[in-house]
This record gives structure tokens, C-alpha cells and sequence, in this order.
């Protein structure tokens, strides 16, 4: 707050003041009051106007200036309400009433918002999780069935159960730390288990494999960590044309392991690179080949940075794609975190 603002805001007082004082000096000069008389006058007047204003101008830059640092200084600006400074002219007093109101209806909707979101993700895990007992007992009689037909229907129903947990763990995405169990994982039995899922892939598109330089522990959650595994093997499956194959090796150094999941595929085009996690993004690959979601790679970034894990994705069209997971090496991130 500058003088200038100040005095703009104030300046219907101070014009009533100047008016009312000419009409006082035609009444000096009708009455012939002496001029020493009427300059002491506009004297003790110029004084204790000028006192006045800066006090007042003092008391709500002081205020301003601070409501300012403490709204730069906060990361969540809407916090300001909880931090209003008191103060003792009347605008202020005013203005922290009107916010600390806002804050505390702000904080009434929110927590309704949070609570019908709440009730929404236990409603959608119930049903994901109710939903799984009929498709296996649909599996139970394709398997008792054995024909061409009943084999394309149960490989439908994977791709269901694909969207199922996709959808399941969309759900938990926004609070992984409420189901985060940090412990220290062997990656090669990780890795191990995320590629066990893909098993019939690999056999129907005589998929060469190779985990032979996977080794090492990290500490994380297993279950968000296969999905994630889940959903990137799922990528290099679902692009590898000729001669395909998939290879997984780590790499360590003094504070970190790198997981690396390389295939030989079709690779991404550059241009699409740089969104691939973005929300939705499917891309030239997946419009040319199996329709995609979108929502695979994307919750793996954001699962990733919730768990403190680094992932990272080179490609090169006609070659194939690496993607890279490099976790800290000691639970320490995790303590500080």
C-alpha cells in the first residue's frame, strides 16, 4: 500500500475538508478576522491533519503489508484465513471478518466434497470387488467349456479384469499413503510376480524374456509397485510386433537402484513422447493398435511420485522403449518424507 492509494481512497474526505475550509475563510474575511488568525488556523489544521493521516496510513499499510507477506510466504493461499492479523481500524476489522466467514464456509464445503468423494470411492471399490465373483464364475464355465469360443470370451474377460483393477486403483491413487505398507522388497520377486500376469501374452506372441541381471531390494509398497510393473509390462506387450522381446536388468549406484523394463517394440514417436503421462493421452500407438485408455501410464506417474520412485521413458520409433524406475536405496526418504 503506497501513500498515493491511500490518499486516492480518502480523497472525498479531504475534498469535503478543503471545501468546507474556503467557505470558512469567506466567513473570516466577512467578519474581519485578523490574518495571523486565520494562518494559525489552517496551521493547527495542516498539523493535526497531517498527524492523523499518517497514523491512520501507518496503522493499514502495517496491516496490508503483512497480509501481503504472509500470502506470498503461504504455499496454500486459502490458509490466509487462519492467519488474519488483528487490527483496530474499522476496513480491517472488516475485512478479516468477511474472510475468516469465507474460510469457514470454504472449509464446510470442502469437507462435504470430501466426504460425498469418500463415500463414492468405497461405493466403487465394494462394486469392483462384487463384480470380480461373477466374472469367475463366467471364467469357471468358459474353462469347463474349452472352445474356440469360450477361449476369445475368457480372453475378453481379462482385459475386464485389466480395467477392473485399473479402475480399482484409480480410485485409491489420490490416497496411497492410507494403504502404503513400506517394507524392504526383493525386485526380482517383484518383477517376477508383475511378469507371472502376463504369462499366456508372452507364450501367444512368443515373447523372448530375459530377467537374468535383475538383483537388488528397495523399499516400497509391493502391491502399488506390481501394479505399476503391471502397467508398464502391459505397454511393451501390447506394441511388440516382430521378433519380440522384453528385457529387465538394474543398475546401482551409491544412493539409488534403477529398475530398467527395455522391449523391443514399436516404439514412440518423439512428438508424442513428452505426454505420455498425461491423463487420457493415448497417442499415434494407440489409435494404430489395441485401443488405449489413456489411464495406464498416467497413474503410474502419480503413483510414482507418491511413493518416491523416479520414473523416466526413452524411445525410439523401430527400436522400442525403456522405462526406468530408480528408488532410494535406505527407507530414509521415506522417514523424512
Amino acid at each position: 500500500m503506497t501513500l498515493s492509494d491511500y490518499l486516492k481512497s480518502r480523497a472525498l474526505y479531504l475534498g469535503l475538508i478543503a471545501g468546507s475550509n474556503v467557505c470558512i475563510s469567506i466567513l473570516f474575511f466577512a467578519f474581519e478576522i485578523p490574518a495571523f488568525i486565520l494562518l494559525s488556523y489552517y496551521v493547527l489544521l495542516l498539523l493535526c491533519l497531517g498527524i492523523f493521516i499518517g497514523i491512520d496510513f501507518a496503522k493499514q499499510r502495517r496491516f496490508y503489508d503483512k497480509m501481503n507477506r504472509l500470502l506470498d510466504q503461504l504455499n496454500e493461499k486459502y490458509l490466509i484465513t487462519e492467519m488474519i492479523p488483528e487490527t483496530d481500524f474499522v476496513e480491517g476489522k472488516i475485512l478479516r471478518h468477511i474472510l475468516m466467514e469465507t474460510g469457514k464456509s470454504m472449509t464446510t464445503n470442502v469437507n462435504e466434497y470430501a466426504r460425498l468423494m469418500e463415500e463414492y470411492r468405497d461405493y466403487l471399490e465394494l462394486w469392483i470387488h462384487e463384480i470380480k465373483t461373477p466374472i469367475a464364475s463366467a471364467r469357471l464355465m468358459i474353462d469347463n467349456d474349452g472352445s474356440t469360443t469360450a477361449k476369445n470370451i475368457g480372453d475378453e474377460l481379462d482385459k475386464v479384469e485389466d480395467y477392473l483393477t485399473q479402475a480399482l486403483f484409480y480410485a485409491r491413487s489420490n490416497s496411497v499413503e492410507k494403504d502404503f505398507v513400506l517394507k524392504e522388497l526383493d525386485i526380482r520377486q517383484v518383477i517376477g510376480q508383475a511378469l507371472r500376469e502376463h504369462v499366456k501374452s508372452f507364450a501367444e506372441k512368443k515373447i523372448d524374456l530375459d530377467i537374468d541381471d535383475v538383483s537388488g531390494t528397495v523399499f516400497s509398497d509391493q502391491k502399488w509397485l506390481v501394479f505399476i510393473l503391471n502397467q508398464i509390462v502391459s505397454n511393451a506387450v501390447k506394441y511388440m510386433v516382430d521378433q519380440p522381446k522384453l528385457i529387465c536388468y538394474t543398475v546401482s549406484k551409491a544412493a539409488s537402484i534403477t529398475l530398467y523394463v527395455q522391449d523391443h517394440g514399436v516404439g514412440i514417436p518423439t512428438h508424442d513422447l513428452s505426454r505420455i503421462f498425461d491423463k487420457g493421452f493415448t497417442g499415434e500407438n494407440g489409435r494404430r493398435f489395441e485401443k488405449s485408455t489413456g489411464i495406464g501410464l498416467y497413474l503410474c506417474k502419480k503413483m510414482c511420485e507418491q511413493m518416491g520412485i523416479h520414473i523416466e521413458v526413452t524411445s525410439e520409433v523401430g527400436v522400442g522403449t525403456l522405462v526406468g524406475l530408480t528408488f532410494p536405496i535406505s527407507d530414509m526418504y521415506f522417514r523424512k518424507s
